[in-house]
């Protein structure tokens, strides 16, 4: 009786057995996302992402940082068999083969150029040292860091590419024990070199040296335009007595944020001596209820294309 109960059970565990050997079989041994290029026209990249599997597959993806989105490519791989191939590639093993082959041009044609690989991470960037602590990516300069991008688990492999121009880095990463999961983190440097210089400005307007926190303010300004670094700006310029600066700079720092930054104006006790000013009461009046809304003046450090699976 006993014998004749358990032979179901028996049966049914065999099958889940034979099931998931079935399915372990069909999963890929690897998932790699390489960056090919660096746009020479803007925030564009090309990136390719392989996988092997029951039927390898290889992606080339046109990454928009601006518009965050991907679309897939159709470039002639039949020059470059070994990057659509079914093995797993290293970094400069993908870099080496991309230079010899006819698709190095064709992508130099569509405006790509190929990125340069960095020891690391750590590795050094113009704007400092991008770096990992644990999950956590990070761009730092002497005493003072930016935290870049999260990421979801510590890697297991990671490679690192600046643009040739040194204003954007890439990196990528693979997570142990999950086959089929890629990373890959596109991070504007010149953004969060803009959030160091803005760490250095707020520690000198502190400290009453607002000439010297206007300078980084302006650094900042020049890497990367926003309303709270113009507005920062107008606040170390009215403090150091500058009224028709700190009214140029205000201009911008409102059209770029709009009601929550006309709002902080009128109450910010940095703001003082422009109070009584006709241009300050003009550019803090409340907007038309109709005005469109300005669009958001601060982009992310970095832009993850989300590759945590295999399609």
């Amino acid at each position: 009786m006993c014998v004749l109960r358990l032979l179901p059970l028996l049966l049914l565990t065999a099958c889940a057995a034979h099931r998931a050997a079935e399915r372990a079989h069909l999963l890929p041994t690897f998932h790699e996302v390489h960056l090919l290029g660096f746009s020479t026209s803007g925030d564009t990249h090309l990136v390719l992402e392989r996988t092997d599997g029951p039927e390898p597959s290889c992606w080339l993806w046109e990454v928009d940082l601006d518009a965050r989105r991907q679309t897939a490519l159709a470039l002639d791989l039949t020059g470059a068999p070994a990057l659509a191939g079914a093995s797993p590639l290293a970094t400069g093993e993908v870099l080496a083969l991309l230079e010899t082959s006819p698709l190095a041009e064709e992508l130099r044609r569509l405006g790509f150029t190929p990125p340069r690989a960095v020891d690391g991470p750590p590795g050094q960037t113009p704007w400092g040292e991008l770096r990992r602590t644990g999950t956590a990516l990070r761009l730092a300069d002497g005493d003072l860091e930016v935290q870049v991008a999260e990421l979801a688990a510590e890697p297991e492999r990671e490679a690192l590419w600046l643009s040739p121009d040194g204003r954007q880095a890439a990196w990528t990463g693979r997570y142990p024990g999950r086959p089929a999961a890629a990373d890959l983190r596109i991070v504007r440097l010149t953004t969060a070199a803009a959030r160091l210089l803005s760490l250095r400005a707020f520690a000198a307007h502190e400290a009453g040296a607002f000439d010297e926190a206007a300078g980084f303010w302006l650094d900042a300004w020049h890497l990367a335009p926003a309303a709270d670094v113009a507005y920062n700006l107008a606040c170390a310029h009215a403090r150091a007595g500058r009224t028709d600066q700190a009214l140029a700079w205000l201009g911008p720092a409102l059209r770029l944020g709009g009601s929550p930054f006309r709002a902080l104006a009128r109450r910010d006790p940095d703001l003082e001596a422009l109070r009584e000013l006709e241009p300050f009461a003009t550019l803090t009046a409340d907007p038309d209820p109709a005005e469109p809304r300005p669009p958001s003046s601060a982009p992310d450090c970095a832009w993850h294309l989300p590759l945590t699976r295999c399609r």
